[in-house]
């Protein structure tokens, strides 16, 4: 009978996604505050709707609360947000990235996992 044991050195995928949680989480978002805060007499709303686009997470956040309408709490962002996420052509381009955070992960997997030999 085989005894069931806890170890770590089997299982590298779950550290793997847990750092790629906290940095997409919480790293990425205090780097973004940084920025923000150091950067501030200039105009920034391109450049943060270009790192929005960097970031799964913030990309999702961001246009979920487009879709409940509430961009009015999101203050100066939500407007710059609202006005971009808001045409058409803002939706569609979220929709198409949030879709390759999707796929792309998943073909590089599918790739490495048909040439590993079990």
């Amino acid at each position: 009978m085989k005894k069931a044991s806890c170890s770590l050195h089997g299982e590298p995928g779950f550290g793997a996604a847990v750092l790629v949680w906290l940095l997409a989480a919480v790293v990425y978002d205090g780097v973004i505050l940084l920025v923000v805060t150091s950067l501030w007499r200039y105009p920034l709303e391109r450049p943060l709707l270009a790192l929005t686009m960097l970031n799964p997470i913030d990309l999702g956040r961001v246009f979920l609360l487009l879709q409940f309408d509430i961009a009015a709490l999101m203050g100066y962002t939500g407007a710059v947000f609202n006005r971009f996420f808001g045409s058409a052509v803002g939706k569609g381009l979220a929709l198409t990235v949030l879709v390759a955070w999707s796929v792309v992960p998943l073909l590089v997997g599918l790739r490495r996992f048909r040439m590993k030999d079990f």
